[in-house]
């Protein structure tokens, strides 16, 4: 009785109302990435050299956090495009760190800061979206 009164608080510790990590970084990628993108492709004038995705959207692709070099927990995510009523395309893939929800995007063979999608200066950062495999404990 007591093992199982044992498990169940371990178990419900997060209560069921309560989002899963997950969840909270697909809408703070949501809310602080996609949607601003969004808005950007819309405020391009229709007839620019350069013509955006009609819409967005981005996949968490991680089922849970992975831990860089550092030791901080991310989970890693898609950034999909979609021209007209065409299919969705994977165009980037990038990271969001569960702490602070920072994210980078791959761009070419490094990661940058993702806010340099949106015209912002960022620096290549080299040691972020890598995972580690934790270290065997002794």
């Amino acid at each position: 009785m007591l093992s199982a009164l044992t498990l169940s608080l371990v178990t419900g510790a997060a209560s069921a109302d309560e989002p899963s990590v997950v969840q909270r970084m697909q809408h703070h990628v949501d809310t602080a990435l996609v949607r601003p993108l969004i808005a950007q492709d819309r405020a391009t004038p229709k007839f620019s050299r350069s013509s955006p995705p009609s819409n967005r959207r981005a996949r968490i692709t991680s089922t849970s956090p992975a831990t860089d070099a550092k030791g901080n927990a991310f989970l890693t995510f898609a950034l999909d495009s979609r021209w007209g009523k065409g299919d969705w395309q994977d165009d980037m893939t990038g990271c969001v760190y569960v702490n602070d929800g920072t994210m980078y995007l791959e761009l070419g063979s490094q990661y940058q800061p993702a806010a340099v999608m949106l015209g912002k200066d960022g620096d290549p950062a080299p040691d972020v979206c890598k995972a580690v495999a934790p270290s065997p404990s002794s």
